[in-house]
């Protein structure tokens, strides 16, 4: 019969238990946190805005364009739309001459309008033509002045209305350039018809000049001739006359 071990006073087994030896490396924050549980995050919910956007909302188009998986870059639409604020258009620049208002004066209103638009109308230029030619004439001598000039008819609108105009040369303001001005009705002829002259009394160079003034008539639509109340000049470009002294010559 084999002989029996006394048991272990430590646990009542056979076999004492072995225990694991302890670390010595003390233990970090680190670990020590890595073992707690993690907490949940909660989802994050933004104020909602109580103002207006002036954007209006998406269409069912755009909702579901965004949202299809298959959608490629060049036809999905961009993800925050631009919205533009509607602006008015520009108010059209007002006419010269407004209608006539309630209360208002049309004759008063519609002449004014004929006469910006008779202002309007590319005139004649003022030719001047001196006689003897070629800007030299002589002491004592009558020295002839001209122009020529003619009447014309042309067509405008006016408030919407078609006005036919008759614009004439009434009056002719002749400068002789040594102070002495004259104001005629006929615009002069050429020689031998000597209707417009002057006698310069000493030698020099005078700046010469000749204005002349139009007027109109004019009727709306066929109506009657109405003058137009208000008149404009065209001045002539400046001559240069050269005023000599003749001297007389012995021959034979």
């Amino acid at each position: 019969m084999s002989q029996l071990l006394p048991r272990s006073p430590l646990c009542g087994s056979e076999h004492p238990r072995r225990r694991r030896p302890r670390s010595t490396t003390p233990r970090t924050a680190k670990s020590q946190v890595g073992n707690r549980p993690r907490r949940r995050s909660r989802p994050r919910v933004r104020p909602t805005s109580t103002t207006r956007s002036a954007c209006p909302p998406p269409s069912s188009a755009w909702a579901s364009a965004t949202s299809a998986p298959d959608a490629s870059p060049a036809t999905r639409p961009p993800s925050t739309p631009t919205c533009k604020t509607p602006t008015s258009p520009p108010a059209p620049d007002a006419p010269a001459t407004a209608p006539p208002t309630p209360g208002q004066d049309p004759t008063a209103v519609i002449n004014a309008a004929v006469y910006q638009a008779f202002r309007e109308v590319p005139l004649p230029q003022t030719v001047l033509h001196i006689q003897p030619p070629d800007g030299t004439t002589l002491v004592n001598l009558e020295t002839n002045f001209f122009t020529t000039t003619q009447p014309f008819t042309t067509t405008v609108t006016v408030l919407g209305y078609t006005v036919e105009l008759d614009i004439t040369p009434t009056t002719y303001t002749w400068d002789f350039g040594d102070g002495t001005t004259t104001t005629t009705t006929t615009p002069g002829a050429p020689y031998p018809d000597l209707d417009i002259t002057h006698v310069y009394t000493r030698t020099g160079t005078y700046p010469t000049t000749l204005t002349t003034t139009w007027s109109a008539d004019f009727r709306v639509d066929g109506r009657d001739w109405q003058r137009v109340q208000g008149t404009v000049d065209m001045p002539s470009p400046t001559l240069d006359l050269q005023v000599r002294e003749a001297t007389p010559v012995l021959t034979g």
